[in-house]
């Protein structure tokens, strides 16, 4: 169900689904949980699942925060009332897409928040340099694979509601984060059960290329890092064998 809620003065939605331990899903930029539906609708067979989603994107009210260096701590910020809000024990799940995977692995960093696991979707291990080109060598084979994948994914999701909101109704409104991406290194001090994170990375991935996920592995040692060979940016769109097995049939 779609919902909305305010959190630190600010009126965003959120999708909430399922039964279960709790999931929170975070979303990548210029998206919402609209396009992870067919995921989110498989794990909502075993998890309570909930997606914010940020000021700026989807439907959620548009971003306050003015300067570029400020955006970082007020998407953190947002977050975190939000789990204090909706998540009421420390028996839930972080997983996220890109910038939501980073914001996940900082939010551990900077608020007292300890998830009983953390998994990271082909996120950024820092800032992205070039990222308007990095956006559309990234986002435009999401677009190809839809193509080509129309029959199974269907007509109604080939563009998506969040690429309209990107592309004419917000545009630009968030692209000054990623060049304020700091350094996750603060993260391994912090918390020291570092099995509780994945990492997936897609080798081919052109928006956040896989040395990101080269460079939280080397950080984190104790993580678990899992390279996917190809499927770019949003491989789980077209094939979540790999994300349905860490999350339903792996047994812990």
């Amino acid at each position: 169900m779609i919902k909305s809620t305010l959190v630190a003065n600010q009126e965003i939605e959120y999708l909430e689904i399922g039964k279960g331990p709790t999931l929170l899903f975070l979303h990548g930029a210029f998206s919402s949980f609209r396009f992870y539906k067919p995921l989110l609708t498989k794990l909502a067979v075993k998890y309570r699942i909930l997606a914010p989603v940020l000021p700026g994107m989807g439907r959620s009210e548009k971003i306050k925060e003015k300067s570029a260096q400020g955006i970082l701590s007020y998407y953190l910020n947002i977050l975190n009332a939000f789990i204090s809000q909706k998540i009421k024990s420390d028996d839930f799940i972080i997983v996220g897409h890109s910038l939501g995977g980073y914001l996940g692995l900082k939010l551990v960093t900077e608020y007292d928040i300890k998830p009983r696991r953390i998994i990271t979707i082909n996120s950024p291990s820092h800032s992205l340099e070039h990222y308007y080109l990095r956006t559309i060598k990234g986002w435009s084979g999401v677009t190809f694979e839809h193509i080509r994948h129309i029959k199974s994914i269907g007509l109604k999701n080939l563009v998506p509601f969040d690429v309209w909101n990107m592309m004419f109704l917000r545009p630009g409104q968030f692209y000054k984060i990623f060049k304020t991406l700091d350094s996750l290194k603060e993260f391994n001090k912090v918390n020291k059960k570092l099995s509780i994170l994945t990492i997936f990375s897609s080798e081919d991935d052109t928006y956040v290329p896989h040395e990101h996920a080269l460079n939280l592995a080397a950080l984190f040692p104790e993580a678990r890092l899992v390279s996917i060979k190809k499927g770019g940016h949003a491989w789980f769109y077209y094939d979540d064998k790999a994300l349905i097995k860490e999350l339903i049939n792996k047994r812990k």
